[in-house]
This record gives structure tokens, C-alpha cells and sequence, in this order.
């Protein structure tokens, strides 16, 4: 699964004079070509007004649905942070510098979503918020650092329920809790207190206790949308029976699995390579997946 991205540039002012997106031109008034376009601002006023002197060309395409739950705009704005880098680095040599410093590189991806910070090398990420404005410098302070190689021991099944495009975006969607959810603040307090466990066993592979633990912070995600007003419903009928599948699959065989469900209907889903076989018999066999070991 990934993202394909090239950038062309010509002298000008900062503008994207095209932008198409899996094979489909994106007009000027449309939402994808204004994200784009905030972001170049963005940049050109953050980072660097050399990006305000060209005009760019950019064609982007991901192998799997876009924005249906599957971080298409992580994977997107990673790709086009690298692409616009690379192709100022022919003439800036600050671009070349951020290009091989994984920490700047996360966070010029993240100002064009806040998950692409993840998605720019190998390995389990940490994100790190970067709250405090007093000590730091807020814009390079909130960077994704490596904290894991990848584990040799484990699959990811990308499990595929629903490939339309969501209703309530990732953004939209939590930017509504904030505003309405009673339970929000007890969630972040929550996770705030948890992810140091949550680390320490990514590191040391402990998944029997990783794994139910990673179901809890999903369960408790879609919990904080349920409770928005008006309520977020991600999750359908067959992402239910997906779960139902998967915990009577540990009742069975224990904690070797786990799912996950990020802003959609769509899982991912965290199975040991020793139990592969039996999790595409029993249960995976029900839906359209794709396999894949992280990187």
C-alpha cells in the first residue's frame, strides 16, 4: 500500500496550477486542490518562501481507497513533502538538509496532516505533540520519531469493508468531540498515561499483553465518537462482525491477534506469522484483505 507522487515546477508565485489525483484532475474549487494549496502557503510562509517562487504541477496516486479510514492523506502529504522537497533540493540546499533529517522531514509532512509525521521513514513511530510553547519552538517541537524497528513476527492484514469515501473526515470528525464530547479530556488523559506501557512493550515484542491493549485504545476512539454530538458512527455492521470474529478467534487461540480501526469502517489487523494460516481460515476469509509485514 502506497502513495505515488511527482512534482513539477515552473518560475511563478506559489501556485498549483494542477493537481490531479488518482487520475482525476482536481479543480480549483474543490477541497483537495484548496488542501494542497493551504499547504504550499503553508510551507512558503513557515519554512521557506523559496516555495512561494514556482508554480507546480503535481499528480498523486494511491494504491488502495482513498479517504476511507485507511490514512490515504498520512501516506498523501508524506509522499508530496518528500516529492516537493526533492525537486527544490536541485536548486536549495536547505531542502536537501531537511530531506536527509528524518525529525525536520516529519514535521513538513505534518503541516500538511497531522499523521503524515509517521509516515515519512521506517519502523514504529511516536508521535510527540509538542504542547509546550514556552521551552521550544512550537513548529519544530511536534515531530514522529523512530522508537521500534519493524518485527520480524508479524503480519498486518489490511481488511477492506468499505471503500467509499467517509462522510465526516478524520479532521472534521475530531475537531466535532473536541467541541461536544463530555468524555474527550478523560480520553487524552487516558492515552497521556498509557503510552509509556504502550511503548515498552512495542519494544520489547510483549504482544500477548500489546495486543488487547491495542483493541482497548480503538474501542475507546470510537467511543469518543460515539458520544459527540450529533453522534459519529464509523463502524458498520461488518466491522462488528469482524471484531466478534477476532475475539472469538483469542478465545481460541489466545492473544495473537488484534484489530484496529482508525477514523472509517475500514481494520487493520495485527496477527503473529505462527497463527497466519488459522487467521486466514477462520476468519479472514469473510472479508477483502490485503497482506502486507511493516517496514
Amino acid at each position: 500500500m502506497y502513495t505515488k507522487t511527482t512534482v513539477d515546477i515552473t518560475p511563478g508565485k506559489g501556485k498549483v496550477k494542477k493537481f490531479i489525483l488518482n487520475g482525476v484532475k482536481c479543480g480549483y474549487e474543490t477541497k483537495e486542490w484548496k488542501k494542497v494549496q493551504t499547504y504550499l502557503e503553508k510551507l512558503g510562509r513557515l519554512i521557506s518562501k523559496d516555495f512561494l517562487k514556482y508554480d507546480y504541477t503535481i499528480r498523486s496516486e494511491n494504491n488502495f481507497p482513498t479517504a476511507a479510514g485507511l490514512a490515504s492523506s498520512a501516506s498523501g502529504f508524506a509522499a508530496l513533502a518528500k516529492a516537493l522537497l526533492k525537486v527544490l533540493a536541485q536548486e536549495h540546499s536547505w531542502a536537501e538538509e531537511i530531506l536527509r533529517d528524518e525529525r525536520r522531514l516529519s514535521v513538513i509532512a505534518r503541516l500538511g496532516s497531522g499523521s503524515a509525521s509517521r509516515s515519512v521513514g521506517d519502523g514504529a513511530k511516536l508521535w510527540r505533540r509538542g504542547w509546550d510553547k514556552e521551552k521550544f519552538n512550537p513548529l519544530w517541537d511536534s515531530y514522529a520519531e523512530t522508537i521500534a524497528c519493524a518485527p520480524k513476527n508479524l503480519i498486518l492484514a489490511y481488511v477492506l469493508i468499505r471503500s467509499e469515501r467517509k462522510k465526516i473526515s478524520s479532521r472534521e470528525g475530531m475537531k466535532r468531540s473536541v467541541q461536544t464530547s463530555p468524555f474527550y479530556w478523560y480520553w487524552v488523559e487516558m492515552e497521556e498515561r498509557e503510552i509509556r506501557k504502550d511503548v515498552s512493550l512495542l519494544r520489547r515484542g510483549v504482544w500477548e499483553k500489546m495486543f488487547p491493549r491495542i483493541i482497548q485504545h480503538s474501542n475507546a476512539l470510537h467511543a469518543i465518537c460515539r458520544s459527540t454530538y450529533p453522534p459519529i458512527e464509523y463502524l458498520t455492521d461488518a466491522a462488528a462482525e469482524l471484531m466478534d470474529k477476532v475475539h472469538r478467534f483469542i478465545g481460541e487461540y489466545g492473544n495473537v491477534v488484534a484489530y484496529t480501526f482508525d477514523a472509517g469502517p475500514n481494520a487493520v489487523v495485527f496477527i503473529l506469522k505462527d497463527v497466519l494460516e488459522e487467521a486466514e481460515r477462520e476468519f479472514l476469509k469473510d472479508f477483502n484483505y490485503i497482506l502486507t509485514a511493516p517496514r
